[in-house]
């Protein structure tokens, strides 16, 4: 048997260990050969999303950074787990050394296995992301809705970055681990294991410190929530980024001090201590929880990452829908300068008609004032307002004016205030505000009589002002306005946009809902791949740490059956030690996400306005909820197979 063959058996021999390890590795190739397969398909060398350069820019950047984030991070996880098992090796590399494996063959042999674990993990990552990239693909054609699709290609380029990565990480990595473990002194690592743990300390100092740092981040949410409307850009970012740093210590505080001190305190009450079963599983939490406090702490806070990079992406497209003018499928603006207008309005209907499009066409006219009053003739609203079936509007007098209100509600006037339409003339009395989406504005529209309207139009033009202008609005009602892409396309490429000298403007609401729909499908595809990535990876950290001590807990289980611990008994103390383990992490990660939902909702409502991320928040936590329980309970069953095997 040559020296590869013997790393060869002994991966084998250790497969249960190593498992977690090489599946966590397998999937992190798998997403981050999935970025490359979308990046550099090439359909999208031009357009990644056929309505946008900048989306273009946008979504080939955003995929690239999230293969740089993926690699990173699977340094930082493959390099952790390597560790952790090589520590956990200790006594079988000792027995190794006393057979004669001398220093040099010992760091070869971590070399050797960590290289076959990692070719292993990125030769079948690479294949399973092969076998599914039709399926990959046809997905992100969906979610970006491109049109035409992605057809399947060959992605070399894909393959070649992927596996050179990757094989270059897991060379790095095997070369430094293999010098981690130093072998001077034997007789410590055939004791590695019987050696007793110290009892665990944890200090009621650092314990008040992590409900004090915890505390005051979450008290920073709280306040950022109460006067986020009166903070600048730079403060709204300081105090988000304090947040962070204040939870994140109170965390590791949290998990380092707090808990373990807390079972302390449940040793030392009587009543609870020995009651039933908990003795066992009291003592056993208080050496695990100590043990692993830095893995809960990752686990922790990488799955609140995961958790609220999730719903804020699924809340994204929710927010810029909210934002979209549904009113018109096309509408054109015109200055009373533009000599082209006819001409365009004639090309938009002739194209429509030409795809058997039906349409209802809406013609008004405004009237911007010296002093910025938007205006528009109590005629012609009413003419519209038939036409799309609205009570038409009746004025008291000369003088009184009705407003449609603006999208921006802090412009709005109220009803029977009064203001001065040019100058110090023309002073109205506002009978009514109405809310109208076919009239509005970016500003508020006065509806005027249509002497006053004529007033200002001569009076305008004998100033001679060049700020007061009259514009004209087409806008075009489509039902079904969503099949218009195609046709929008068409029109938009004839219509010559100068955005130098802008006398018109044209909005296709199509374009701008394709446009809404591939940016949250960019966010989409970039969160959820990475924040999968991230909790898979939390969850493997729960494995490793659980499946590492399954010898000790064997012995232990084994030596309590003898005294008499039954199969329930035994079921429950493991039931109960596993849950703390796999949902203490997890609860708090959930907590941390709820509290960064309060500060994200408050953003939004002040950049938006009122739309509710609650039900986005609810699916991301109860999907990865699922996820976890279906992950606990086939640990749990696994993990006391493997107890049994030992104790009956």
């Amino acid at each position: 048997m040559t020296f590869r063959q013997f790393a060869f058996n002994n991966v084998l021999r250790n497969k249960r260990v190593y498992i977690g390890h090489f599946l966590s590795s397998t999937f992190a190739v798998i997403i981050f050969f999935t970025f490359g397969l979308i990046a550099f398909h090439p359909a999208l060398k031009g357009n990644i999303t056929e309505v946008s350069s900048m989306m273009n820019t946008l979504g080939k950047g955003s995929f690239q950074v999230s293969q740089y984030i993926i690699y990173i991070f699977s340094v930082i996880f493959i390099l952790y787990s390597v560790s952790s098992f090589l520590k956990k090796r200790k006594k079988e590399f000792g027995i190794m050394m006393i057979l004669g494996l001398s220093p040099r063959q010992f760091n070869r042999l971590v070399f050797y296995e960590n290289i076959i674990i990692g070719t292993a993990a990125t030769i079948i990552g690479i294949g399973i992301g092969l076998i599914f990239s039709k399926l990959i693909l046809l997905i992100s054609a969906s979610v970006l809705t491109l049109e035409k699709g992605l057809p399947f290609y060959f992605p070399t380029k894909a393959i070649s970055i992927t596996g050179i990565g990757f094989m270059v990480l897991f060379v790095l990595i095997s070369l430094f681990t293999s010098k981690t473990i130093r072998v001077t002194k034997l007789v410590d690592l055939i004791k590695s294991e019987e050696k007793p743990k110290p009892a665990p300390k944890a200090s009621i100092l650092l314990s008040l410190i992590a409900m004090l740092l915890i505390g005051c981040g979450y008290a920073v949410v709280f306040y950022f929530a109460m006067y986020v409307n009166e903070m600048s850009q730079e403060e709204m970012f300081a105090y988000m980024g304090g947040t962070v740093a204040l939870v994140v210590a109170g965390t590791y505080y949290f998990f380092t001090q707090l808990s373990v001190y807390a079972l302390k305190a449940i040793k030392q009450s009587e009543k609870l201590f020995f009651k039933k079963t908990n003795i066992l599983s009291v003592s056993e939490l208080v050496y695990r929880i100590k043990d692993n406090s830095v893995t809960f702490f990752l686990v922790a806070v990488i799955s609140a990452v995961a958790f609220t990079a999730i719903g804020t992406s699924s809340a994204v497209g929710e927010v810029l829908f909210n934002e979209l003018d549904t009113t018109y499928a096309i509408e054109y603006e015109s200055d009373i300068e533009n000599k082209e207008e006819q001409e365009h309005i004639a090309k938009i209907k002739d194209e429509l008609e030409k795809e058997k499009i039906p349409f209802t066409l809406v013609e008004m006219s405004f009237q911007t004032t010296k002093t910025y009053y938007q205006t528009m003739k109590v005629s012609e609203y009413n003419k519209n307002a038939k036409m799309l079936g609205f009570k038409p509007i009746t004025l008291n007098n000369e003088d009184a004016v009705v407003v449609v209100k603006s999208s921006l509600s802090q412009q709005n006037p109220v009803k029977d205030s009064f203001v001065t339409l040019h100058d110090n003339e023309f002073k109205v009395a506002i009978q009514e505000v109405i809310t109208n989406q076919y009239f509005e504005s970016y500003r508020p529209v006065y509806v005027v009589n249509d002497s006053l309207y004529l007033k200002l139009v001569e009076k305008n033009s004998t100033d001679n002002n060049d700020s007061v202008s009259e514009q004209h609005r087409y806008g075009f009602l489509i039902e079904d306005w969503k099949e218009t892409l195609t046709v929008s396309e068409k029109i938009k490429e004839q219509l010559y946009y100068d955005i130098k000298n802008p006398v018109y403007y044209v909005s296709f609401l199509s374009i701008q809902w394709q446009t809404i729909n591939q940016l949250n499908g960019i966010f989409s595809i970039l969160t959820v791949l990475v924040g999968i990535v991230f909790f898979v990876f939390a969850s493997s950290f729960l494995y490793f740490r659980l499946f590492t001590d399954l010898e000790k807990d064997q012995e232990k289980f084994r030596m309590l059956s003898k005294i008499g611990l039954g199969k329930k008994e035994l079921i429950k103390v493991v039931t109960r030690e596993m849950g703390v383990l796999f949902f203490l992490p997890f609860m708090i990660a959930v907590i941390h996400s709820s509290i960064a939902y309060v500060a994200l909702q408050q953003l939004v409502d002040r950049v938006v306005g009122p739309v509710s991320l609650t039900d986005n928040f609810l699916y991301v936590l109860a999907s990865f909820l699922v996820f976890h329980l279906i992950y606990f309970f086939v640990m749990r069953k696994t993990y006391l197979r493997q107890i049994y095997s030992k104790v009956i």
